[in-house]
């Protein structure tokens, strides 16, 4: 829920006007229950101001794996049976090519088959946000799906994508600009 900050700031701002019209009713009515919901929603408003600079500072800072991320990814992505990997990055994208440079390192390092020279940058008709995971139709169930468990475990947000021109058993792995 308090996971944008779009969402925060209109929390903020609502949240605000019920602080002020509790404040106002406690003073006329002497009543404790509106003071302790002044408070309380102050307090409230404490939290979604961390956040809302928790997500700022996210949103300016470059993608890159996590040594969480990493101990979850390395333990079971492997397991999963995929032949090779390919990354892509977006060409003038210096952000999206920073982490697909760290996610196809992290994936040799695990031992993957990554083809030479697939690691690459590369421009798309439509816009590419966040990650994208393409694999052969036949290799959703078995491979794609997975796969997006893994990154969903790690907290990496992927979207899977059905692509007939990937070879059976492979996965291509497309990073875009940021969200």
């Amino acid at each position: 829920m308090w996971n944008s900050i779009e969402k925060i700031s209109s929390l903020d701002t609502f949240f605000r006007w019920t602080i002020l019209f509790f404040g106002t009713a406690a003073i006329f009515n002497s009543n404790i229950f509106f003071r302790e919901a002044s408070l309380f929603l102050s307090a409230v408003l404490i939290v979604l101001g961390n956040r809302k600079s928790q997500l700022q500072k996210e949103k300016n800072s470059p993608r890159k794996l996590t040594q969480h991320q990493r101990s979850i990814l390395s333990d079971s992505i492997k397991k999963i049976g995929i032949s090779e990997i390919s990354v892509t990055g977006l060409m003038g994208d210096s952000e999206s090519h920073q982490f697909a440079e760290d996610l196809s390192g992290f994936l040799e390092e695990l031992g993957f088959s990554i083809p030479e020279n697939s690691f690459s940058l590369a421009q798309f008709t439509k816009p590419v946000f966040g990650i994208e995971a393409w694999a052969h139709p036949d290799d959703c169930e078995t491979l794609l799906k997975p796969l997006m468990f893994e990154f969903y475990r790690a907290g990496i947000h992927c979207n899977a994508i059905r692509n007939p021109e990937v070879k059976n058993g492979n996965i291509q792995i497309i990073v875009g600009t940021k969200d």
